[in-house]
């Protein structure tokens, strides 16, 4: 793993799928443990255009994989 040092590209009008084995978040620097069940908000920053928060629910490892975003 590594980070994206010019960020992803999302062609304008296209999607990026963010999975495990793909593109994926890592979240860094939190302040404290995440707890199942909360809600996080994660800010997205795009070049020209609005920022965009997004809900992340918080889920143990052994969850089954899904969307768990609002």
């Amino acid at each position: 793993m590594r980070p994206l040092a010019d960020g992803l590209e999302i062609p304008s009008g296209r999607e990026i799928a963010l999975k495990p084995g793909g593109h994926h978040l890592m979240l860094i620097g939190l302040h404290r443990a995440l707890r199942s069940g909360e809600v996080i908000p994660v800010a997205f920053e795009f070049e020209g255009a609005a920022a965009q928060t997004v809900g992340f629910h918080v889920r143990s490892v052994s969850a089954p994989q899904g969307a768990d975003h609002e």
